[in-house]
C-alpha cells in the first residue's frame, strides 16, 4: 500500500501542448524565406483553401500552424 501511495504522489500531470501558431506573414517568411509573397497574396491563398491545415482568424490576425503547408502550384 505504501508503494502505491508513493507512485501516486510522484506522478505529475502532463500538460497538453497546443500546436505552435504563427501569424500569416511570419509563417510565409519561415516557409519561403526571402521569397515570401505579399500579404494580399497570402490572404488570397487562405480564402482559396491553398494552405493546409487552414489558418484561423483571431480578430484581425490570421494564425497558421507552424507545420502548415502550401498546397498550390509554383
Amino acid at each position: 500500500m505504501k508503494v502505491t501511495l508513493e507512485l501516486q504522489l510522484t506522478r505529475q500531470p502532463q500538460a497538453c501542448a497546443a500546436p505552435a501558431r504563427l501569424t500569416l506573414q511570419a509563417w510565409a517568411e519561415q516557409v519561403f524565406g526571402e521569397y515570401a509573397p505579399r500579404y494580399s497574396t497570402l490572404r488570397k491563398w487562405v480564402l482559396e483553401g491553398l494552405i493546409s491545415p487552414p489558418p484561423q482568424k483571431d480578430g484581425w490576425i490570421w494564425l497558421v500552424e507552424a507545420d502548415a503547408e502550401y498546397k498550390g502550384k509554383f
